[in-house]
């Protein structure tokens, strides 16, 4: 079995503890406070853990293209013709592992207290799985929903690649690096499938339903939870530096409990402050997506043990998350 050596390096959140080293807290008999970690992230980690592990099983067993084929792939996809049990496949094996691999940086940023870092890659993981859940949704009623998600991606993906390249080494005085008749050709099958206005983002909605479908639509189609919708709003505010406290932490422990300043209670959007936490929402998106699984893939007898028994997990894990802030082992 592979293993890492070991690192002299060590990186940690440096700010944090020179916070604590500075702020001399005290008890309430005058004594040296001395913080203390919460257990959160001790009952978060099984579900981390074995999503990883199924993640990378669900990899070796199921097909996915080459970097060397998946040139072809796209070109079936864009005439619809190509095998459906690969594009779904695919899609869900590359949706999954980013949102695994975004809850995994997650939590090292949670356990290191980088909260509001972390706040940001929630907000690429969130729409990660919305895409996977509303591809879930609708793709027996768009048959080509899929292979249209999978053609506009990449190819638009080619596109930006190659003209930004280019722009770059004409800068410098050359002549353009990639053929220029190339992508001419690609943009124009983008047009063909997708309409003049195929850059926009979300434009592969466009053939199965006459229009393009914004993310919030996308989210209200799935039934999108509300407070999950809010947080993505949040999230996108904090991915620019923009000025001003927006949250506040419910008590000193580390990580320290951080939450939005919000209200919460009887007749408001959050029941608690527990579902306002980062660890919270990360494992309620991360078992949505894994859920999906069977909506793509079709897995044998043991592999489909192996996903139920991590979406049971999963929901015990909600379940101690919740059951710790109501006995307020947080704080």
């Amino acid at each position: 079995m592979s293993r890492n050596a070991a690192r002299k390096a060590r990186i940690a959140n440096y700010q944090r503890e020179k916070e604590i080293e500075t702020r001399n807290e005290k008890n309430a008999d005058g004594s040296e406070y001395v913080w203390r970690f919460n257990n959160r992230i001790e009952i978060c980690e099984p579900f981390i853990r074995d999503s990883a592990d199924f993640a990378s099983v669900l990899g070796c067993l199921t097909k996915t293209p080459s970097p060397f084929d998946e040139g072809e792939v796209v070109l079936q996809c864009l005439d619809g013709d190509c095998n459906s049990n690969i594009v779904k496949s695919w899609i869900f094996n590359h949706l999954y592992n980013y949102v695994v691999q975004q809850a995994n940086a997650i939590f090292v940023l949670i356990e290191n207290s980088f909260i509001q870092n972390g706040l940001q890659l929630w907000r690429s993981l969130f729409e990660a799985s919305v895409i996977c859940e509303f591809l879930a949704e609708n793709q027996e009623q768009y048959p080509n929903l899929c292979q249209d998600y999978i053609t506009h991606s990449m190819f638009l993906m080619w596109i930006r690649h190659k003209k930004d390249y280019n722009t770059y080494w004409q800068k410098k005085g050359n002549e353009p690096y990639y053929d220029a008749s190339v992508i001419s050709k690609m943009e124009s099958e983008l047009t063909r499938k997708f309409g003049k206005k195929y850059r926009a983002n979300y434009s592969w909605t466009r053939p199965s339903f006459g229009k393009l479908l914004p993310f919030g639509t996308m989210l209200d189609r799935i039934d999108g939870n509300e407070q999950l919708s809010f947080f993505y709003n949040l999230s996108s505010k904090e991915i620019h530096p923009t000025l001003g406290h927006r949250f506040l932490s419910l008590g000193f422990v580390l990580p320290p409990p951080i939450v939005p300043m919000l209200p919460c209670g009887e007749g408001h959007m959050f029941r608690n402050y527990n579902e306002m936490l980062l660890d919270y929402i990360t494992v309620k998106v991360l078992l949505r997506i894994t859920k999906r699984a069977k909506d793509f893939l079709a897995l044998d007898d043991e592999m489909q043990q192996r996903s139920d028994s991590l979406v049971l997990t999963g929901e015990q894990v909600l379940e101690r998350l919740d059951l710790q802030y109501r006995n307020r082992k947080c704080e």
